[in-house]
């Protein structure tokens, strides 16, 4: 008999994508579906999410697809933007925190705007993204995975980027933290 076809790896998983509209977080939302997952589109930007989830459920079906317009640095959002997941799909049990921004000056033309800027999105955000998903899989009692889309500017500083350096380097060290606090809960 011919061998049965594997199923998709991550059928009936619930995947949640920050910067989900956009670049890598449209392509990592693309290969979760293609790999059986049910997605949720996490964005900011609610033009591109449209046409994101649009683009996406054409592809793999509008009921594996789930859009939600949500703020990173908004604690208020994160909160909600969770409950309408749960909401969506009944649950999570992977979130891909990927929203992001750059930002390019030597120290000394980095203004201060951009440096806040900067680290409410790549630091403050994966907080806020992971302590609200911490919040969820604790809750669900299942386990999970949280995915932080980082950089090589993380670990090697390059000469102009102050201000991403430097937030890429504490989100590597959040996910380390991160890493330690949900072991004992297959976290």
């Amino acid at each position: 008999p011919p061998p049965r076809p594997t199923p998709p790896r991550l059928r009936g998983r619930i995947a949640y994508v920050t910067g989900g509209a956009g670049g890598i977080g449209r392509a990592t939302a693309a290969r979760l579906l293609a790999d059986g997952a049910h997605v949720v589109l996490a964005d900011i930007d609610t033009r591109a999410l449209q046409t994101a989830q649009a683009e996406l459920a054409s592809r793999f079906g509008a009921d594996r697809v789930h859009d939600v317009a949500m703020d990173v640095t908004d604690e208020a959002s994160v909160a909600a933007s969770f409950a309408d997941t749960v909401l969506a799909f009944g649950g999570v049990d992977i979130v891909v925190s990927n929203a992001g921004l750059a930002s390019s000056a030597s120290v000394t033309e980095t203004t201060l705007a951009t440096w806040r800027r900067t680290h409410d999105v790549l630091t403050t955000g994966y907080f806020l993204v992971s302590r609200e998903a911490f919040r969820v899989l604790e809750a669900q009692g299942l386990g999970g995975s949280i995915v932080f889309v980082a950089s090589k500017n993380a670990l090697v500083a390059t000469p102009g980027a102050v201000a991403y350096n430097s937030a890429k380097a504490a989100e590597l060290h959040l996910a380390r933290c991160l890493a330690l606090e949900g072991a004992p809960h297959g976290i």
